[in-house]
């Protein structure tokens, strides 16, 4: 969270109920996110043969990036996945830091937006902060918006690929 803006959410000056584009920026990226997460399914079902619910249990049991070097494992296992394999090792870092308002808004109580600037979401942490203290934080809506973005471009990416595998699998 932006330094400055620390005294605003500790001296509780942020407001509720969320405006309705707050309200539409979480639901976008919570949506994106569970159509990556099928998107990614499918990926793995389409290379690998698998069935969707084999597959859904490959990745289910992974976290975060660790489905993406799955993925990438999966692809490097013949010569022709390699460059797909290379691309998901390279979002890596872009997913990791898309990930972290997905989180935010996964796993924290939304307590509002800043009154200063509405375009701040606020969250109030289940982590400790300090010796006697829980963590906050405020998340731009614009940072919202692109890890939803970034969660759909993958998505195309991933679906995409699945058409490909599919049009050049023998009938």
């Amino acid at each position: 969270m932006a330094g400055k803006r620390i005294d605003e959410v500790v001296g509780g000056k942020y407001g509720t109920p969320l405006q309705q584009y707050h309200r539409d920026a979480i639901l976008d990226l919570v949506l994106a996110w569970a159509s990556l997460d099928g998107a990614l399914t499918m990926l793995v079902s389409a290379h690998t043969g698998e069935e969707l619910p084999e597959a859904a249990r490959r990745l289910a049991k992974l976290k975060g990036t660790a489905k993406l070097l799955e993925i990438a494992g999966v692809f490097d296992e013949d010569e022709q996945g390699t460059k797909i394999a290379r691309k998901f090792r390279k979002l890596k870092k872009r997913y990791e830091k898309h990930s972290k308002p997905r989180n935010r808004i996964a796993h924290a109580h939304c307590a509002g937006y800043l009154l200063s600037d509405e375009q701040y979401l606020v969250f109030a942490v289940a982590e400790p902060e300090g010796e006697d203290g829980m963590a906050i934080e405020a998340i731009p809506v614009e940072i919202v918006h692109a890890a939803t973005e970034f969660e759909k471009s993958l998505t195309t990416f991933a679906l995409q690929t699945v058409d490909k595998i599919w049009a050049n699998k023998p009938s």
